[in-house]
């Protein structure tokens, strides 16, 4: 579970063949023309994180969402097929709670 109303929180979408969105509550919408990809490179060549020895899984925060079939025309040179949706959209989520059921254990995760 997690949140997307961190100091960090932000959600990123595109739409091929359109700018990249960015939206976080706490700063007005921009874009940004690089592409999903480009795009995530660079904010995550910039995350600084370090996992804490207790934690049984590597991911500490970061981006979670979905890409849709359409962004492999720009990754596999395929056609796509224009939709309403946008084809790709991640939230960087700075804070979450796993639920480890076999273990019967909960985790507080923040950046």
């Amino acid at each position: 579970m997690g949140d997307s109303r961190g100091p960090h929180a932000h959600l990123v979408g595109q739409t091929v063949g359109e700018p990249v969105y960015v939206h976080s509550e706490s700063q007005e919408h921009t874009t940004f023309e690089g592409g999903m990809f480009g795009y995530l490179e660079d904010a995550l060549a910039n995350l600084a994180s370090t996992r804490p020895p207790n934690l049984p899984f590597s991911f500490v925060g970061g981006y979670v969402g979905y890409l849709a079939y359409e962004p492999m025309a720009v990754t596999e040179r395929v056609n796509s097929h224009a939709t309403a949706l946008p084809e790709a959209v991640m939230l960087f989520s700075d804070r979450f709670i796993a639920i480890d059921h076999l273990e019967e254990v909960t985790y507080a995760v923040a950046l």
